[in-house]
Parts: structure tokens; C-alpha cells; sequence
């Protein structure tokens, strides 16, 4: 995730700016708060933050969980909102990833008779994704 967000840095004001501020998302109220110039800044950093976090396994769950929403609603939720239509593909597969990621780190942390069971669901997915 942290390569993702440093390939989209040169180009982070189209893609984190709705079209009121020259971005990619349209210019709604709700779509205005986020993709606003002084948010995006502190959305940028915080979710470098929680990639970095995973990255070096401290507090994994809430940056996992960090990590989710945010490739939620720039991915999936934002697809048919704009130009960068949710990075497509590659961002219907981060979003994913991130889902797995939270999934197996939170069932090692409180669920470890569990983890078997995440591990396979995540593995059955992945093969019908590719199917």
C-alpha cells in the first residue's frame, strides 16, 4: 500500500481533490469535506502512517483497520464518482488485500482457532477472483 501511495504522490491532488479543487472526484458536499485541500494532506499522512505501521508490526489490527476504510471508500466507493473510477481493478485487488491482511492479523491477535478458517476463506476467494 505504501508503493501505491507513493506512484499516486506526483498526481495526489487529482486523485485526492474533488473537481471543485482541480481533482478527479466529483464535487459533492459529502465528497467535498474529504477531498478538500487542507484534508487531503492529513488523509495522505495518515494512511502512509497506517501502511508503515504494518510494515513494521506495530499496533497491526487499528493500522490494518485504518488501512481498510480508506481503500474502501477510494477504491470501491468512489468508483463512478470521478475520473479515477476507483484505480479499477488494481484497487478492487489493494481493497481486497487490505480485507485479508485485517482478517488473518485480527484472528492471530483474538481468534487463533480461527485463523485456519480466515486462512482458507481468503484462499477460496482469491482462487475464484482468479477463476
Amino acid at each position: 500500500m505504501l508503493a501505491t501511495l507513493v506512484w499516486m504522490w506526483p498526481n495526489r491532488r487529482r486523485y485526492f481533490l474533488s473537481d471543485r479543487w482541480g481533482g478527479y472526484a466529483q464535487s459533492q458536499p459529502a465528497i467535498d469535506r474529504l477531498h478538500h485541500p487542507l484534508v487531503y494532506p492529513l488523509v495522505l499522512a495518515l494512511w502512509a502512517a497506517s501502511a508503515v505501521a504494518l510494515a513494521a508490526n506495530v499496533m497491526v489490527v487499528p493500522a490494518a483497520m485504518v488501512n481498510v476504510l480508506f481503500c474502501r471508500y477510494y477504491f470501491v466507493q468512489m468508483e463512478w464518482r470521478g475520473l479515477l473510477r476507483g484505480m479499477g481493478a488494481p484497487g478492487y485487488m489493494s481493497y481486497w488485500l487490505g480485507v485479508v491482511v485485517l482478517l488473518l492479523e485480527y484472528t492471530a491477535r483474538y481468534g487463533v482457532d480461527l485463523r485456519g478458517v480466515a486462512l482458507l476463506v481468503a484462499q477460496i476467494d482469491f482462487a475464484l477472483i482468479m477463476a
